[in-house]
């Protein structure tokens, strides 16, 4: 009798508890210690920020490889066109 006592005991917990993980579902049961919203805010704004600062260097990073990619290219075509520039005035041309 004594068994059944204490099952039917944590079924009437069990309602109440399954009420409280489903209303709560996104937000953990205990906060840490030393930890309030704040601190949690604070800490959601820096990673934000330091994933900011990673998309910025990618960023810059492509853009020096787009640089150094093109400026050989440039080059190419300004010697071409002084070239020519200078057979045009000579009378080569």
């Amino acid at each position: 009798m004594d068994f059944l006592s204490t099952i039917s005991q944590s079924f009437q917990l069990m309602g109440p508890l399954a009420f409280f993980f489903q209303s709560n579902f996104n937000r953990p049961l205990m906060m840490p210690k030393g930890q309030d919203e704040a601190d949690v805010l604070s800490k959601q704004q820096e990673d934000s920020l330091i994933a900011r600062m990673k998309m910025f260097v990618h960023l810059r990073q492509d853009l020096e490889r787009v640089i150094c990619q093109v400026s050989p290219f440039r080059l190419k075509i300004k010697l071409i066109y002084l070239v020519k520039d200078k057979w045009v005035f000579e009378g080569l041309y």
